[in-house]
């Protein structure tokens, strides 16, 4: 449902900006996506980095902490990061020092990403797929809603 929503708003020329586990809410049917604070206008020219909260860093796409601009797989790539600690616990990036935003941002920029050994070879292969290199990726936030849809119970 999230992923669903995320796709809704792109298609209506907006990015979330801010998809992240604590922003998905799990209700008795379905899911919800919430704050929508750093939404953003897609190819606005405006970056999103300078918003965000120091806890949402390892859900960011490292390619904006680096400069480049909201887009449709800048969110592909933050529910990617989200499944992957939401059915794990594990972050892409390990355990990112708490309270030092620049230390959690340069471990980010620096690292690679590494899908939790946790997942099953389907939630993995799903998780590598929205975390992969831009132009890589999935492509829309409805494409990661449709495999979300085919991963077994």
């Amino acid at each position: 449902d999230a992923a669903r929503a995320v796709h809704e708003l792109h298609e209506h020329g907006m990015v979330h900006g801010d998809v992240k586990p604590e922003n998905v809410l799990v209700v008795e049917n379905g899911g919800k996506l919430s704050d929508l604070g750093l939404v953003r206008v897609l190819n606005s020219g405006a970056s999103v980095t300078s918003f965000a909260p120091a806890a949402s860093v390892e859900f960011i796409d490292p390619d904006l902490l680096q400069g480049d601009m909201p887009s449709r797989e800048t969110d592909v790539w933050a529910l990617g990061a989200t499944i992957n600690q939401a059915l794990t616990g594990d972050g892409l990036y390990g355990d990112l020092p708490v309270g030092q935003p620049m230390l959690a941002i340069r471990a980010v920029v620096s690292g690679r990403a590494k899908v939790s050994p946790k997942l099953s070879q389907a939630e993995a292969d799903l998780v590598r797929a929205c975390v992969a290199p831009k132009g890589s990726r999935l492509a829309t936030a409805e494409q990661v809603a449709d495999r979300i849809a085919r991963l077994p119970a």
